[in-house]
């Protein structure tokens, strides 16, 4: 299912994965800049373990980020139940080239507004390194607030919460 938000500025399209698509996953999941506040890099063998985990979970969402104007793939943004968290959290990533241009901040608002008006949730949770303040930013600037810290086991230091609110609005649309 494609998602896109109804703001003509919005240069993106979310939309369900492709068999194609499974490559781009190897890039982002590969890339050290990519994956420096995560697990660290993945082998194919680990993308494709991580893209099975979300296939066979009806609760998880997961769509690639492309460009509209050329159909290019640039990451994916997820929606799923977090393991540590009483809530869904949202995730992303892109390829380097794609960072700071708004198009993470274009993603989310349609994740949230998936959440919120076609799910219903009323929170949303995400789990942030301290240490990557671009994420944290990107946080802040969707109206998400901190909520405090978690330390899944095998982490060596404490994550950041931050969550968003459902707030009913005249249009249906998150605020």
């Amino acid at each position: 299912m494609a998602l896109s938000h109804h703001h003509s500025l919005n240069e993106i399209l979310l939309r369900d994965i492709q068999l194609e698509d499974t490559e781009l996953f190897y890039r982002l999941l590969s890339n050290p800049q990519v994956m420096t506040f995560s697990e660290g890099m993945l082998s194919r063998e680990q993308v494709d373990a991580w893209l099975s985990r979300f296939s066979d979970d009806i609760n998880a969402h997961l769509w690639v980020i492309e460009l509209k104007a050329s159909t290019q793939v640039i990451g994916y943004c997820s929606l799923k139940q977090s393991p540590y968290l009483s809530g869904y959290e949202v995730g992303y990533r892109l390829l380097p080239e794609f960072w700071g241009k708004g198009m993470a901040y274009q993603a989310l608002r349609q994740v949230m507004d998936f959440a919120f008006v076609t799910l219903k949730l009323s929170h949303v949770f995400a789990q942030i390194d301290p240490n990557n303040l671009r994420s944290i930013q990107l946080a802040k600037r969707l109206g998400m607030g901190f909520e405090g810290e978690i330390k899944p086991p095998g982490y060596d230091y404490a994550d950041h919460v931050w969550i968003m609110t459902s707030t009913p609005a005249d249009d249906g649309q998150m605020k």
